[in-house]
């Protein structure tokens, strides 16, 4: 007995799909190696602080919210690379309470960056 082929069949993770994530993977992991000068790096955390603000100011509405569910935004939470991360910290003369991977994203609480960022700002100026 000869056995039908479905007529519709979900989407294959080929050879090509997983080619162009492991490519996209390492293109990120190299980009995180490169090293940013502090200016660079205050002006992106900052940008992504600003950001994260726009992000809580959107929750206080009803179409906020939505919209934050919809674009899946997490309020209150700022992701940034291991490789800022990494940098700030030592600006700020912290030690980090676990290994930094710089390849890899960290998700830190918006006031914790805010106050990490000042104290990196004002160790440096």
């Amino acid at each position: 007995m000869m056995r039908k082929k479905p007529v519709w069949e979900p989407f294959p993770s080929g050879h090509a799909y997983e080619g162009a994530r492991k490519w996209l993977r390492n293109l990120h992991k190299l980009y995180s190696k490169i090293p940013i000068s502090d200016k660079e790096l205050f002006v992106a955390i900052n940008n992504r602080l600003i950001l994260a603000e726009q992000i809580m100011d959107r929750e206080d509405k009803f179409f906020g919210r939505l919209l934050n569910r919809f674009l899946f935004e997490k309020v209150g939470i700022v992701e940034i690379t291991g490789n800022q991360l990494k940098r700030l910290l030592e600006l700020a003369g912290q030690q980090p309470v676990e290994l930094i991977d710089i390849t890899r994203d960290y998700e830190m609480e918006y006031g914790e960056l805010a106050v990490l960022l000042e104290a990196a700002y004002l160790k440096v100026s």
